[in-house]
């Protein structure tokens, strides 16, 4: 068994006394709701929310033990059972440490060396031990996009389990939790608009209705199911909204953060410029949505 060393601020007697003040039992219900592992999330480095990037939750690390999949979890009255030791569930009250593990990833930027006259790349930590992370779900089950705060305790590589080798940083939820954050007041436009769809390495497409979009999401609706049964979550598409003598053509690829029978909705992740997929960038999005706006059937919802 992988063993997690405490958090770099655990010795503080005040907050091991007040824990479960701090984590109750709710929170760590919204967690697993809305933080589950496996989800692709966005996520930003010192309350920087202009810089959002993707990552994944690969684990939870609960009182020191590594669980890597939902399916080992099960919520049981006031029961919180891991089910490689169900003969002694936990409660909730004694969870003592809960923290999330996302890939660690090394950023750079560009440094001009006055002494050899060129550029080099300067590695950058943003997950520095008690820098500030913000997790985003992409969650749309609520009007509100459930944001959580966290706090970088350690960097680590693995030495064993399904990730082994890999360098991984564990955070750990602040007191605050979960809060809800509306992201799309004057942001999102409900439309009819008709689209080209296909799946990302496809030239087959079939026209379906976006009928939603705000800021890097939007909900697709389909009058044949069966062009969706074959797609799970976070699988790739690509989605074409056509344009006309005065409006430009669009082709993005998304991934699919909800499914349903005859509709999903996606994330964008790109944009077609030059002959390939390119980062989405929010000139883009603007574009977009100034194009959407100009539909006769697309309106902003304040």
């Amino acid at each position: 068994m992988i063993k997690l060393t405490k958090s770099h601020h655990s010795e503080d007697t005040s907050k091991k006394d007040n824990w479960h003040d701090l984590l109750p039992e709710d929170f760590i219900q919204e967690i697993l709701k809305f933080f589950p592992i496996g989800q692709s999330i966005q996520h930003y480095h010192e309350y920087h929310n202009e810089d959002a990037e993707n990552t994944v939750i690969l684990a939870y690390c609960i009182n020191k033990q590594f669980i890597y999949s939902m399916a080992d979890i099960r919520l049981e009255d006031d029961k919180f059972i891991l089910l490689d030791n169900h003969e002694n569930p936990l409660s909730f009250k004694d969870i003592e440490h809960f923290y999330l593990i996302v890939p660690y990833v090394e950023h750079s930027q560009l440094e001009y060396v006055r002494t050899k006259t060129h550029l080099v790349d300067t590695p950058i930590n943003n997950y520095s031990l008690g820098n500030s992370i913000t997790l985003l779900s992409p969650s749309t089950e609520l009007r509100c996009e459930p944001q959580l705060d966290s706090t970088v305790i350690r960097i680590m590589t693995l030495r064993d389990g399904i990730y082994a080798h890999n360098k991984v940083v564990a955070l750990e939820p602040i007191i605050e939790g979960v809060e809800h954050v509306d992201r799309r007041v004057f942001q999102r436009v409900e439309t009819d608009h008709a689209v080209e769809i296909a799946a990302l390495k496809s030239k087959d497409f079939i026209t379906a209705r976006l009928q939603d979009f705000c800021e890097k999401t939007a909900r697709v609706l389909f009058d044949d199911e069966s062009f969706l049964a074959p797609f799970k979550l976070n699988d790739a598409l690509k989605l074409m909204i056509p344009g006309d003598q005065n409006h430009l053509e669009f082709l993005l690829s998304a991934d699919i953060v909800k499914l349903r029978p005859r509709e999903c909705v996606i994330c964008f992740t790109g944009i077609r410029k030059r002959r390939r997929f390119e980062d989405i960038e929010n000139v883009d999005l603007l574009a977009i949505k100034a194009s959407l706006l100009q539909h006769v059937k697309t309106r902003s919802v304040h």
